[in-house]
């Protein structure tokens, strides 16, 4: 009995070691760098990267392209990084901006009338400005209501033609 578990200690000890030089030798899959906590982004399902620069192994999953660094970098709306994001939003996925960095009034809009570079129909948020937009509806706004008033000015001019002043 003794023997037994002297031997059973023996190999787990052996096991443990084994256990710490695989770690030390290298991230789990998904995940890289120096002490393995950086994440493996936008590589295919159960592909890897590597230890150095977090470059997939397996290539670029759907939505994501290899950018200048050789990693994966989402698409938004068929521009590779954040330059299909608008209004300075940041692109984290295929098709999904995250926005208000630039400011308040910034926010972030479901939108399925995008199309990609390849004519396809692109879904996904994308940033919108509410100060443009309320700029944009205030001066449309102030174009009909000078127009609608020189309007009614022209009706009374034509109205009251011809008529004599009371003094």
């Amino acid at each position: 009995m003794m023997r037994t578990t002297a031997a059973i200690l023996l190999v787990c000890l052996a096991a443990t070691g084994l256990a710490q030089e695989a770690k030390s030798a290298g991230c789990a899959v998904g995940l890289w760098g120096e002490q393995c906590n950086n994440v493996c982004i936008g590589c295919k399902a159960n592909a890897g990267c590597t230890q150095d620069i977090g470059e997939c192994t397996g290539g670029c999953a759907e939505g994501y392209q290899v950018s200048s660094t050789k990693t994966c970098e989402p698409k938004c709306f068929g521009v590779l990084g954040n330059a299909g994001c608008d209004n300075g939003g940041e692109c984290v996925a295929p098709n999904y901006c995250i926005c208000g960095k630039s400011g308040a009034q910034v926010v972030g809009v479901y939108k399925d009338d995008h199309a990609d570079k390849d004519g396809k129909p692109a879904a996904g948020t994308q940033c919108i400005s509410l100060r443009k937009d309320g700029i944009k509806g205030a001066f449309i706004s102030l174009v009909i209501m000078v127009i609608s008033i020189g309007f009614c000015g022209i009706i009374e001019v034509q109205r009251n033609k011809g008529k004599s002043r009371k003094e």
